[in-house]
């Protein structure tokens, strides 16, 4: 069925046949018994927008309404038919593809020696991703006759052989998919099902909808229409899928609503842009709807179109705009967003912008849907300034940039830049390099701090460099990934000058740390390739 937008969702809901399914019951018809439905969306923030058009058209259908992201049902599906499996394989598989290529094995097409350059594993690794979400395995890759498709094959064996039940998740939808086919009985929920169809779905995703009992497909009309996207779904339900994904523009009129003007003529090509909103698919009168004798008449105040000079003008635009409607018009904020052309660095400037207004004490009222850059933010900034000084044996640029941000034992103050390039000039030293890493422990070398020994900055600032230094020295013995982390984590909170959002941010790196360091894969990931991995996670993280 076609779903235009949220109220038509909370309409398709309430409408979902029940024929005999109940709570906890798979069969049979009992009276005044709850029905029961499951609801497939894209992520929690859609259950939590559906949630609410439900409760201001249908509250009652909240009882028995169970929403779920297609990840969790294919969980849901492979516990149910005790199948053994973990999650995290996506932290993994980069490091297990390098276990694997350097193991050399037996190939064809490839050297195995030349794939132990860097860049291999993260090719592999994206490509085989890439199949598992076409609902492709080893076997039929090989089966191309390819010698390339068939060393890839031999590669995805052995990840496969070597991971055991730790599971990506278009592979964790491929098994459920497995499983549901072999067994509708797989299917652990009552009721039918409603299963959001993104135009974007890939193959794993899809077939595993389709193998879901007594499911009905929503569609949103896609505007603009990406060709390859409306076949793709052609492809994986049929025409009466596509059909339902294809927006059909309303006849020519004039409309004097002007959110409904911008809603008919947004997202479409110029030669479009007269035509009006899409067809609405209720049979029901609509009084706000445009009619035949409806005419424009100019601007209402309800949408308008501004051209700032600047970025940073925008955005202040931005946020005033948010206050207004909130202090002054007293606007839910739950019934305001901000759209913006990408995520960085557009989302992390508006929320730090967003943060400076007088919200309620311990209280965020703004939630980033695309998640905030770690890195962005001046606690992960710091802390990932430490880690990659630490991967190249302190040297001395990274220096410039370090100490000023280093805490100064038993003062309150802490070096400006200034100081710090005179500190560093007096020292004397380049510091270390992969080439020359004993140079780190050349910053605490007694004959160079004798040359300040008039100033006591170098008392307050010794603990903090010679824990970096203990640091760099256990990277060079192979400290574990688990070991150096956590001596990272300790420095960071002890000596280095980092707001309180340091806290939320340390504890998301550790879980997505403890994906890898829990793993047998990380078993030799040890000394400077672990501090590499440290860094590489905390610069793709994205706070919550």
């Amino acid at each position: 069925m076609s779903i235009p937008d949220l109220d038509h969702w909370a309409k398709a809901i309430v409408a979902l046949e029940h024929t005999g399914d109940h709570a906890g019951d798979h069969a049979g018809d009992h009276a005044g018994a709850m029905p029961v439905r499951t609801v497939l969306v894209p992520s929690e923030a859609h259950a939590h927008a559906l949630r609410l058009a439900l409760l201001a058209h249908a509250p009652h259908a909240l009882i028995g309404t169970r929403f779920l992201t297609a990840a969790a049902a294919a969980r849901s599906v492979l516990e149910h038919a005790a199948i053994a499996y973990e999650i995290g394989e996506e932290a993994r598989r980069p490091l297990r593809i390098r276990k694997v290529l350097r193991s050399r094995p037996a190939l064809v097409a490839y050297r195995a020696d030349a794939l132990t350059t860097p860049g291999w594993e993260a090719a592999f690794a994206g490509t085989i991703e890439q199949l598992e979400l076409a609902a492709l395995d080893a076997d039929q890759l090989a089966a191309l006759g390819d010698p390339r498709a068939q060393d890839l094959a031999t590669v995805w064996r052995a990840l496969d052989q070597d991971a055991g039940p730790s599971w990506t998740v278009p592979r964790m939808m491929n098994e459920a998919r497995g499983a549901l086919e072999r067994s509708s009985t797989a299917w652990p929920f009552a009721g039918p099902v409603l299963a959001d169809v993104p135009l974007t779905i890939d193959a794993a995703h899809a077939r595993f909808v389709r193998a879901m009992p007594r499911r009905v497909l929503g569609m949103a009309p896609a505007r603009p229409q990406p060709p390859r996207a409306l076949d793709r779904i052609h492809a994986h339900f049929g025409a009466e899928a596509a059909q339902a994904a294809t927006w059909i523009p309303a006849p020519d009129r004039p409309s004097r609503h002007a959110p409904r003007r911008l809603a008919g003529a947004l997202f479409t090509s110029p030669a479009t842009t007269d035509h009006g909103p899409p067809p609405d698919t209720d049979t029901d009168t609509n009084t706000d709807t445009d009619t035949d004798t409806d005419t424009a008449i100019g601007t209402d105040g309800t949408v308008t179109l501004e051209l700032h000079a600047s970025l940073d003008e925008e955005l202040d635009a931005a946020v005033r705009w948010i206050a207004d409607e909130v202090f002054t018009h007293r606007t839910r904020l739950r019934d305001l967003a901000l759209l913006a052309p990408a995520p960085e660095p557009w989302t992390t400037l508006l929320a730090e912008r967003l943060a400076a207004l007088p919200w309620p004490a311990d209280r965020k009222a703004f939630y980033l849907a695309a998640g905030g850059r770690a890195s962005a933010t001046a606690a992960g900034a710091r802390l990932l300034a430490v880690v990659r000084a630490i991967e190249a044996y302190l040297p001395r640029e990274a220096m410039h940039a370090l100490l000023p941000r280093l805490r100064l034992a038993g003062r309150d103050d802490h070096l400006s830049p200034a100081a710090a390039r005179s500190l560093i000039t007096a020292l004397g030293t380049a510091g270390g390099s992969p080439h020359r890493p004993d140079g780190a422990a050349q910053w605490c070398a007694a004959q160079r701090w004798t040359v300040l020994a008039a100033d006591d900055r170098r008392h307050a600032l010794a603990p903090a460099l010679a824990a970096l230094i203990e640091i760099v020295a256990h990277m060079q013995r192979g400290g574990s990934l688990e070991a150096l982390w956590s001596a990272i984590r300790t420095f960071a909170t002890t000596h280095v000058i980092i707001s309180h959002e340091i806290a939320p941010l340390i504890d998301q790196l550790d879980a997505a740390l403890r994906l890898l360091i829990t793993g047998e894969v990380t078993a030799t990931l040890v000394g400077r390739e672990a501090v590499t991995v440290i860094a590489t996670v905390l610069e793709s993280l994205r706070l919550d």
